[in-house]
């Protein structure tokens, strides 16, 4: 019966992933294992799987949700984010209410702007620095499916129990 189960499973991944691949762009590559990943988050936030798959991207051969993706996710989950600003604009802290409390998460603006590689951080570094912001607070606070990758040395949650991500070159995923 076991073995019955993850055949179908297989076979259900390659045709999501076929329908997938029609979409192109990042998905014309698209494995069964991250077209059964993706129907996952789309059912675990309640939102349709194609809707999802816009948003959603690659990054060294892991699915990954765009901030906006997340960030939409999070507004249908009821999570408002606010913004605080350092007065010199090095800093910048991400403010949500989530679980019943209020969760700060800070980002110092240039060692970010180190790390990203997109044109973005060199155009819009303040826009960045906050979905970076964003980011990390609803990875590290909230239950929602977002599929992010840790930065390494970074504390996360999984669950209810506090992670610590090893500093490592590459990034990995939780």
């Amino acid at each position: 019966l076991a073995e019955r189960r993850l055949a179908l499973q297989v076979r259900e991944g390659e045709l999501l992933a076929s329908g997938l691949r029609a979409l192109g762009g990042d998905w014309k590559d698209a494995s069964p294992g991250a077209a059964l990943l993706l129907r996952q988050w789309a059912e675990e936030a309640g939102v349709s799987l194609l809707g999802l798959a816009r948003g959603a991207y690659f990054v060294h051969g892991r699915l990954e949700l765009t901030a906006a993706t997340q960030l939409a996710l999070a507004r249908r989950a009821g999570i408002e984010i606010e913004y605080e600003w350092a007065t010199d604009g090095r800093e910048v802290v991400a403010v949500a209410s989530i679980g019943g409390k209020l969760r700060r998460e800070k980002v110092v603006v240039a060692e970010q702007a180190a790390r990203g590689k997109s044109t973005e951080w060199k155009v819009d570094p303040r826009g960045m620095a906050e979905y970076a912001a964003a980011r990390r607070l609803l990875r590290r606070w909230s239950s929602l499916p977002l599929g992010t990758l840790e930065e390494p040395g970074e504390e996360v949650s999984v669950g209810a129990r506090p992670v610590q991500v090893p500093g490592t070159e590459a990034p990995r995923a939780l």
